[in-house]
């Protein structure tokens, strides 16, 4: 098994169930864990896809992460550092329709002296050796989703930060002081707008799943050949992806089963206002009725007529007029 980068991990939330992307109080809320990942994959989320169910193996590795932050606290506290605000709601309006919000791991106090107090907010990852390695090498560049969600608190909070790496593997703990954001603001505020903008079209942004590590909605990303070519997204799709897809197509029926029951009812209530008029404009619609008329063969005087020869079906055609009548509603009275 390929390694997976530790910031797959950040979707995988014991306590909290709720999409990366969720409504809350009128505003949908993006997980600031999250927003630095493949932006096809988020906008997957903001437009109701259903993600995945995490493999057991990521599942474990997730919570490995999750309990070396009060490891990892205790160890700060244990060298002079005095933590508060431990998981403090941190939000970020992005106009009045979404926001940024996470949860900051503390802020932690430090007295170097007499007249020298120094604040930083404190976040807390553990890694494996591999993705130790990686991180020591390329920083937040190989780590997109770190970077982004540590702009946001740091933004927010208008504070430094400590950065604390748990090493799994040994127990080892790394720090490191960080002055300024990571990656630019204003680079997040697009990203967030744009998606808001992309919602209800058709289109997806381009592909970033070798950002994703394992991801949640890889059945929306391009899979590619070795010379990265596009290849039929089915080829390679596992058990995971057939019942992700199956939960899709069945809430989607569910979808439509409603709908079709409010249209039942609304109908019924535009048959009785409008009755037998031929057509009402109301406003800038346009409804009318009419009788619903088919014409159907009568099988069973066919059936006795056929005794015979050179007999004609078609004068075995009569009307019949059904009682829910055909309901027609046009925009603009066109």
């Amino acid at each position: 098994m390929a390694e997976v980068s530790q910031e797959s991990l950040d979707e995988v939330s014991p306590g909290d169930n709720r999409p990366i992307v969720y409504r809350d109080q009128g505003r949908w809320v993006y997980r600031a864990s999250a927003i630095g990942g493949c932006p096809r994959g988020v906008l997957a989320a903001r437009r109701g896809y259903r993600a995945l169910p995490p493999p057991g193996w990521l599942a474990d590795a997730a919570e490995a992460g999750h309990q070396a932050e009060p490891f990892a606290l205790g160890w700060l506290k244990a060298r002079g550092w005095q933590i508060s605000a431990e998981q403090q709601v941190v939000e970020w309006p992005i106009g009045t329709q979404a926001v940024v919000r996470g949860h900051i791991d503390g802020i932690g106090h430090y007295q170097r002296d007499r007249t020298n107090r120094e604040t930083r907010l404190v976040e807390v990852k553990s890694m494996s050796e591999n993705v130790f390695d990686a991180w020591r090498k390329d920083g937040f560049a190989a780590f997109p989703k770190y970077a982004a969600q540590l702009t946001v608190y740091m933004t927010v909070l208008k504070l430094p930060a400590l950065y604390v790496i748990v090493r799994r593997a040994t127990g080892d703990v790394v720090t490191q002081m960080i002055d300024s954001p990571p990656i630019s603001p204003a680079g997040i505020l697009r990203r967030i707008l744009g998606m808001e903008q992309q919602v209800e079209g058709v289109e997806w942004p381009v592909c970033e799943a070798q950002y994703a590590g394992w991801c949640a909605w890889q059945y929306v990303h391009e899979a590619v050949d070795d010379g990265g070519n596009p290849v039929a997204e089915m080829a390679g799709m596992d058990m995971e992806q057939v019942a992700a897809l199956a939960a899709l197509y069945d809430d989607q029926k569910a979808v439509r089963d409603q709908a079709e029951q409010a249209l039942t009812g609304l109908k019924k209530q535009l048959v009785q206002l409008v009755g037998d008029k031929a057509k009402l404009q109301a406003g800038l619609w346009s409804v009318s009725t009419r009788a619903n008329t088919k014409t159907k063969l009568d099988e069973a005087a066919l059936f006795e007529a056929c005794r015979g020869v050179g007999i004609d079906p078609a004068l075995y055609k009569s009307k019949v007029t059904y009682p829910d009548p055909i309901l027609i509603v046009k925009k603009g009275g066109q």
